[in-house]
């Protein structure tokens, strides 16, 4: 899980300057991998982020216990990253002919051999949200229940199943692109095992 330390949470919420640019250091790395493992667009994920920071600047007046700082923050990019991928929905509903270049490009790359893990972001990205970013946060991240628990803001109990389920969802997209792959979900996803 995201750690900020206490007196570096009040130093931000006290506006000081160089508060803000450590929490930046500090945080930037773990929330762009978070970001874009869920959005699969880098240039939309750095837009998340950015947005994440303006809203903890902004709110941090808000956060009730310092010690959940980390947690919250999380939330907050989670939150942004679901508000853009419902306005990219809306997009392409409005625009339904326009055809997804970004799209057409991860075929073609797939279809001419690229190497497997460059669609594991794809594959991924067909897994519903409500499951994939509890396995994200699970299986790249490396947080345990616990800590999904807060940051997604569901039971313990949710989040167990959620992971399951999203495992499940992983094994049956290997097994339909790639045959017997299913047996390498742990090595794709951060290396961790399939049995929590």
């Amino acid at each position: 899980m995201l750690f900020i330390p206490v007196e570096l949470f009040r130093r931000c919420r006290n506006c000081e300057e160089s508060a803000w640019a450590e929490l930046l250091s500090l945080t930037g790395d773990y929330l762009m991998r978070i970001a874009i493992a869920n959005l699969q667009d880098h240039r939309h994920a750095e837009d998340v982020v950015q947005e994440t920071y303006l809203i903890a600047f902004r709110k941090i007046s808000n956060v009730r216990n310092e010690g959940t700082f980390g947690a919250w923050l999380t939330r907050v990019l989670i939150n942004e990253c679901r508000a853009l991928q419902r306005a990219r929905k809306s997009l392409k509903k409005l625009d339904a002919l326009d055809v997804d270049l970004s799209l057409l490009a991860s075929r073609a790359g797939a279809d001419s051999g690229f190497a497997f893990e460059e669609t594991v972001m794809e594959l991924l990205r067909r897994i519903p949200p409500i499951f994939r970013e509890p396995l994200i946060l699970r299986e790249m991240e490396d947080l345990d229940y616990a800590e999904i628990s807060k940051v997604l803001g569901v039971p313990i109990g949710t989040v167990r199943s959620r992971i399951a389920r999203g495992r499940k969802l992983w094994q049956e997209l290997l097994k339909a692109n790639y045959g017997g792959a299913e047996n390498n979900v742990s090595p794709i996803l951060g290396g961790r095992s399939a049995v929590p």
